[in-house]
Formats: structure tokens, C-alpha cells, sequence
């Protein structure tokens, strides 16, 4: 055990600051700061951690228990902060995760692989890592990135590559077959249209 768990080193240090940190143009920490404050304003009770160094920019590895209306659960923290929402029925949590704006990860922690067939089954997720935390991210050949709210478009490897080009379709269409335009250029796909022609154009689309 560390004398001073604040020590250089014992702990991870909150970096980033400025208007380009958040929306309201505080500093990481201020921000984490004003969340820390923010505990039992909404029923929520704090566990363990909840202390904080602003000088060395570091806070203490904090759980929480709260509710799905908490201000804790409304943006994402990006600091060592941890909700956890009690549930008594697995369908119910996963309907209030999907309710939400769709992460751009999902954490599953489950030995049961029904458990975690009802989550993957019903909930939406950039990507899914099953009993461990950002392994999806690293794996080279899956690919990353969000949906939904959480982003648009995915990366590694040749899924980087798919991504970032642009696949342009080419259809030629044929003509001069010698079937006077019965086939290859139909008249009922030129105006102006009239009960026959519509009737023909419904027809060819219920074929396609």
C-alpha cells in the first residue's frame, strides 16, 4: 500500500483542457470535479473512491450506485468512474440500454451464454467485447467504430480500406438489341403516363 495514493505514478492522470475538452469549455478536470459533485443529488450513493487531486490532475478510482435518470448517466465521462444501476430482470436492463443513444462499446460480464445471447440479441453497440474491456478495439481484424449516435463508418485493417473509398456503381444499359426498344427501352418508363403505362410499371416493379 502506498503512504500517498496520489503519489506520481500510482495512479493515471486526466489529460486534455480547454473549450476542446467539453461543450462548456472546462478543463478535464473541473469537469470530473463538477461529476464527483454531482453524487447524491439523484439518490446516488457513493461506494468507494471519490476524492480527487486537481494539482496533480488525478482522481481516485470511484464506484457509484445510481439510477437510469442520474446526471452521472448522461454523457460520457472518460475518467475512472464506474455507475453501477441495480437490476432485478436481465430483458428490462437491456431495454433501458437500448432505449438510450446506441454506445460506441458494450461491456459484457457474464459466464452464462444466455445471459449474454439476450444482451447481444437485444441491445445495438459499436462493438462488443464479452468478459474483458476493449479487446474488440485492439483486435486488428474486427472493425471499430460506432453506429448511431456513437458514429458512422468503421476501421482496421482492409475494414479501413472499405471505409475510406468509395464503391462507384456502373449499369450499362443496353440498347439496340433488335427488339425495337420492347426489352431494352420500354415506352411505359417515358411520360406522360396513363393507366396502361402505370399499370405496366407497377407490374415490372413487383417482378424486381
Amino acid at each position: 500500500m502506498l503512504p500517498d495514493p496520489f503519489a506520481q505514478g500510482a495512479m493515471g492522470r486526466l489529460v486534455g483542457g480547454g473549450s476542446a475538452v467539453s461543450n462548456s469549455g472546462r478543463d478535464a478536470m473541473g469537469r470530473v470535479a463538477a461529476l464527483l459533485g454531482k453524487i447524491g443529488t439523484r439518490g446516488e450513493t457513493l461506494v468507494c473512491g471519490g476524492g480527487f487531486n486537481a494539482a496533480q490532475r488525478a482522481v481516485e478510482p470511484t464506484v457509484v450506485v445510481c439510477g437510469w435518470d442520474s446526471e452521472l448517466m448522461q454523457e460520457e465521462m472518460f475518467c475512472p468512474i464506474l455507475c453501477v444501476i441495480p437490476y432485478d430482470d436481465l430483458g428490462a436492463a437491456a431495454a433501458q440500454v437500448r432505449a438510450r443513444p446506441k454506445p460506441l462499446a458494450l461491456y459484457v460480464f457474464s459466464r452464462n451464454r444466455g445471459e449474454q445471447r439476450t444482451i447481444l440479441d437485444n441491445t445495438t453497440a459499436g462493438g462488443v467485447t464479452i468478459n474483458g474491456m476493449l479487446y474488440h478495439v485492439a483486435h486488428s481484424g474486427l472493425p471499430f467504430g460506432g453506429v448511431g449516435e456513437s458514429g458512422v463508418g468503421a476501421y482496421h485493417g482492409r475494414h479501413s480500406v472499405e471505409c475510406f473509398q468509395h464503391r462507384k456503381p456502373v449499369l450499362h444499359k443496353w440498347r439496340g438489341l433488335g427488339d425495337g426498344g420492347l426489352l431494352t427501352d420500354p415506352f411505359f418508363v417515358y411520360p406522360p403516363f396513363d393507366r396502361t403505362k402505370l399499370k405496366l410499371l407497377r407490374s415490372v416493379g413487383n417482378m424486381s
